[in-house]
């Protein structure tokens, strides 16, 4: 997909493809965050199967670490629309 966009590049006015850019490289990093969220649900799982408490305990401290990055793939607030992360929201 990366390849695939900037191949585009050079057709499109500067400003857009740097924005096409930091767009497909935030993608990357949640899918790359996604996925190692995967590995350690799955390997969780695997270690409260077998009864290593020890494993569980390595893996439950990167899922908390990774939680605390998630904030960064949160989309940019709306201008127009209140979420829960807006200050106003309700009033």
């Amino acid at each position: 997909m990366l390849l695939e966009r900037l191949g585009q590049l050079p057709e499109t006015p500067t400003r857009l493809a740097l924005q096409m850019i930091r767009e497909t490289l935030r993608r990357l990093r949640r899918e790359r965050h996604d996925e190692r969220m995967r590995l350690l649900q799955a390997e969780i799982r695997a270690a409260e199967a077998s009864g290593d408490r020890e494993t569980l305990l390595q893996a439950l401290a990167l899922v908390e670490q990774l939680k605390r990055r998630y904030p960064e793939f949160y989309p940019a607030p709306s201008p127009y629309f209140p979420d829960t992360r807006t200050n106003t929201f309700g009033t």
